[in-house]
């Protein structure tokens, strides 16, 4: 004949029981889940070690190209340039270039380097700060010029507009630098856009190797074909202006066309 003890007992033995099986089910998904890792059904598990790496190589590209000019100044010049490009995180864009190239029989040599940012909080109105540094030697003639350019750049679809301040400082054979800051703007619209085909316009008073006055500026088009997954072509035709270009009396003061193979990885 089994007692109330009996029953008390037996019964706190299931319970016993119960808990040990919950807690070795409980054991054995966590180890499941270290050695088999997160489950599939749980995707933000999965990428949240990659979410939560400091730095991230999200895009890079180096291109080389070829740029013929002429104008009323220098006549007919010609320079080669490497430029290359780094995106990180997909919030930081970083710049570089150096070119190589002759006016006349004097070497010309400009580089550039420049940081644009995203900035985070501006996600639904994009906003980025960007600060560029452009170099213009002629070591012929001992004249270096020191360009330095912060801009606030707003981006919306097919449209990019760039404003700032341009502080140039020109050091001439020894002498004391001469400096100056004027307006700094670009505005580019992207005409026709797609995977493989980018075809725009743009108009601005300063390039990735050259800072010019506020009465003169240039018009650009330009166009990008990609050929393969990690090569483009890139080709710019740009009219160079002088003169008021605000109340349109100016003239045509050159014309240059740049030629060029992109790389991307």
């Amino acid at each position: 004949m089994v007692g109330k003890n009996d029953v008390i007992r037996l019964s706190s033995m299931k319970k016993h029981r119960n808990f040990l099986k919950i807690v070795l089910l409980l054991f054995s998904l966590i180890i499941s889940k270290n050695i088999y890792g997160a489950d599939p059904e749980f995707p933000e598990e999965q990428t949240s070690t990659s979410e939560g790496s400091f730095l991230e190589i999200t895009n890079a590209e180096v291109g080389i190209f070829f740029r013929p000019e002429f104008n009323l100044n220098l006549y007919y010049s010609w320079d080669i340039a490497v430029i290359g490009m780094l995106e990180l995180n997909d919030r930081l864009v970083l710049r570089s270039g150096i070119a190589l190239g002759q006016s006349w029989a004097n070497a010309i040599v400009s580089a550039h380097a420049s940081a644009k940012y995203r900035l985070p909080f501006f996600d639904h109105f994009p906003l980025s700060l960007k600060t560029a540094y452009i170099y213009n030697g002629l070591p012929a003639y001992k004249t270096h010029v020191h360009t330095i350019i912060p801009l606030a750049v707003f981006t919306w679809r097919h449209f990019e507009a760039s404003l700032g301040c341009r502080f140039r400082f020109l050091y001439f054979a020894g002498n004391h630098a001469l400096s100056e800051h004027i307006f700094a703007g670009k505005v580019t619209v992207n005409i026709y856009k797609t995977d493989d085909v980018l075809i725009g316009i743009r108009a601005a008073n300063f390039d990735d190797f050259a800072a010019s006055n506020i009465d003169f500026a240039a018009v650009t088009l330009f166009n990008r074909f990609r050929i393969s997954d990690f090569v483009s072509i890139s080709n710019e035709m740009k009219l160079e202006l002088t003169g008021y270009i605000f109340d349109f009396s100016f003239m045509v003061y050159g014309l240059s066309y740049r030629a060029g193979v992109i790389f991307k990885w």
